[in-house]
This record gives C-alpha cells, sequence and structure tokens, in this order.
C-alpha cells in the first residue's frame, strides 16, 4: 500500500478532473450527441481555471470496452487471429490533457469525421503485441464485424486503464467523431483545485440540458477509491496478523512455560550443582528457539508456495518479495525471543532447595 502511492500510472493525475454524461435515455441521436459534445467542449474551454480540455468515452482508469481486431492482410493468419483489445474513444486534445505522451505520429484531428479515413492510435504494449520489431505507423486494422479499416497514426506510451496493479496491457484509441457513443466524459486539466473546476463545469454544462444527470470528480479520488478495497483488506490483514503474532507468541510463552515447569526438579538440581542463571536462561532461550525455528522455516516455505494467492493485492513488489521474506521472521523470531524470556527468566531464578523440597 505504501507503494501504491508512488506507482507511475503513464499519465498526470494531479489537477485532472472530469464531468461524466450519459445521453442514451434522452432520446438523443448521432448529430444531437455530437452537438452536445462540442457544446460541452467549448464551455470547458471556458471555464475558469481549465488550461485544458477534450472528450473521451471512458473516464480515467475506467476503460470497459474491449473489440476483437484483425490485422488488415493477415485475417487468415495465425499472427492476424482476432484478439481482444482494450479499445478506447477520444477526441482530439485527450493525450495533452491526460498528459499521454504520443512517442511516434500524430494525435487526432476535428477533421476526422464518420465519412473520412478512420484513424487510430496505439499504445507501446499494442504496438509490440500486433506489429513486433516494425514500425506501426500506417499499419492497418478493423474489428470484428467491421470492415473498414482504420490507419495507425501514432503510438502513446503505455497507462493504467483499469487498476493500478495491472501489467502493461494492449489498448487502442480511437477517434471520438468516427465512432458514435453517448455516454461520454469531458476531461478537463486545471491549474487549481480540480474537483471545485469540475464542479463548476458541471454546472455550466447542466444548462445544456436540465434533465441529464451529471457527474464530477476528480481523477486522483477515482484513484483512491480504486484503492478501497485493497486498504481495507491490508488493514483487516494488519489486525489478524498482529492478533495471530500475540496469541502465537503467548502460545509459545505456555509452552515454555509448560516445559520450565516440568524440569523444575532438574533445574534445581543443575543450580545445586553450580549452574549459573545464565547457564539456565542460555538452556530455555535454546530449546524454545528449536521449536521456533522449525515453524519459521516451514512458514517461509508454504508462504513462498502460496504466495502466489496475494499477487493481485500488491503493488510494485512481487509475491516472493526478498525483504518481506527476511523481515517477517525476523519479527517472529523477536517476538518468540520475549515469549521464550519470561520463562527463562523465571527458572534462572529458582532456588534449588526450595525446588528439590517441593519436589
Amino acid at each position: 500500500m505504501l507503494h501504491a502511492s508512488g506507482i507511475d500510472t503513464g499519465f498526470d493525475a494531479a489537477r485532472l478532473a472530469f464531468v461524466s454524461f450519459n445521453l442514451t435515455d434522452q432520446g438523443y441521436n448521432e448529430a444531437r450527441v455530437g452537438d452536445f459534445e462540442q457544446r460541452a467542449l467549448a464551455l470547458a474551454v471556458r471555464t475558469p481555471g481549465v488550461t485544458s480540455a477534450a472528450i473521451s468515452k471512458d473516464p480515467p482508469m475506467r476503460v470497459s470496452l474491449a473489440r476483437t481486431v484483425l490485422l488488415q492482410g493477415q485475417e487468415n493468419t495465425a499472427s492476424g487471429a482476432g484478439r481482444q483489445t482494450l479499445t478506447s474513444v477520444v477526441g482530439p486534445g485527450y493525450f495533452q490533457t491526460m498528459g499521454i505522451p504520443l512517442l511516434q505520429g500524430r494525435d487526432f484531428t476535428f477533421f476526422e469525421t464518420a465519412g473520412s479515413p478512420r484513424s487510430a492510435i496505439v499504445n507501446e504494449a499494442a504496438a509490440a503485441r500486433f506489429w513486433p520489431g516494425e514500425n506501426a505507423i500506417g499499419k492497418r486494422l478493423h474489428f470484428f464485424g467491421d470492415p473498414l479499416p482504420a490507419e495507425v497514426v501514432g503510438i502513446a506510451r503505455n497507462a493504467n486503464y483499469q487498476n493500478l496493479n495491472e501489467p502493461p496491457q494492449p489498448l487502442l484509441y480511437l477517434s471520438l467523431y468516427q465512432y458514435f457513443f453517448a455516454t461520454g466524459v469531458v476531461v478537463v486539466r486545471t491549474y487549481n483545485n480540480p474537483e471545485y473546476v469540475a464542479a463548476i463545469l458541471r454546472h455550466e454544462m447542466q444548462s445544456l440540458d436540465r434533465n441529464l444527470l451529471l457527474q464530477s470528480e476528480s481523477v486522483e479520488r477515482t484513484i483512491r477509491e480504486s484503492l478501497w478495497a485493497h486498504n481495507l483488506s491490508g488493514v483487516l490483514l494488519a489486525a489478524f496478523g498482529i492478533l495471530a503474532l500475540l496469541l502465537a507468541a503467548l502460545g509459545v510463552y505456555g509452552v515454555v512455560s509448560h516445559a520450565v515447569t516440568l524440569r523444575w526438579r532438574e533445574i534445581g538440581v543443575r543450580m545445586a550443582l553450580g549452574g549459573t542463571g545464565t547457564n539456565v536462561q542460555r538452556m530455555v532461550l535454546l530449546d524454545g528457539m528449536r521449536m521456533i525455528t522449525v515453524g519459521i522455516t516451514a512458514g517461509i516455505l508454504i508462504a513462498a508456495a502460496v504466495g502466489r494467492a496475494v499477487r493481485s493485492m500488491l503493488f510494485v513488489i512481487g509475491p516472493n518479495d526478498g525483504f518481506t521474506f527476511v523481515l517477517a521472521p525476523a519479527v517472529l523470531v523477536l517476538a518468540g525471543l520475549l515469549a521464550c524470556w519470561v520463562p527463562a527468566w523465571r527458572a534462572s531464578r529458582v532456588d534449588p532447595a526450595i525446588a528439590l523440597r517441593d519436589e
């Protein structure tokens, strides 16, 4: 969880916000949706505090559309078999607003309409997946059930599209004005509080249609919300871990104390024959540490075997992180030593005469 706040999302989430809209239930046709988007974008550009704005089908970190991609000319080959790929539909200026660098090629333009040749921008992972060792610029592809091809005009940097701990995954960007969707978001970059600016924009956009339900949110808040399950799991695991550690230490203390009680006469004899308290303490601690070493060794082996089960909850580090596998056993050894030390200290204070008389 400490690593999660420092993950590179592939875009600049600071001072980034969006206002989402859904025109599906309002009976908007394609022409009315296009008009609404243009007017909303004009309002966003004029909103105080906004430095850049763009329209996208999906909010940042919530890309939901995936389509089967076919490479032109390779439809009947193994390399050209259809592959399910995340797809995002964005308007001009989206990459500048999001802070996603275009590594090659160009951005979409307002001149790319439904009647013009289709364009696509791929991310690094998609370029490497579809055209390994080749330049993706100028390549053509189309979607299953849609024979019209799209030409790759740019390559964008990889980013996170659904969650923070996802591996780099291929994604295609399509031009907003060449594909029709009645839902979308206006993404804005601000130079002050993004939630405040987004709230102002939401109020301005409400004047375009009083019947619309608009929602505004900062991208940093979106990222925080995406971590709530991990945060909850982290808190619960920490609480249960502390409780388990206390119970384990109490168990070790009980076992060692019982063992000391059973050896009470032996300890008395050792002390009567000249054994020191330090010798007795060392003897009890070594016996306890043998038991602790067996348990910790078994625990390390089991944790290494089942660590993959928690991979989805981890950020940056892997399930077999070396630091964790050193720190956790060290804490357990320390707790075990403390649990053994109390009965060892009591054993070192045995009066030989009393121990032998009681026996």
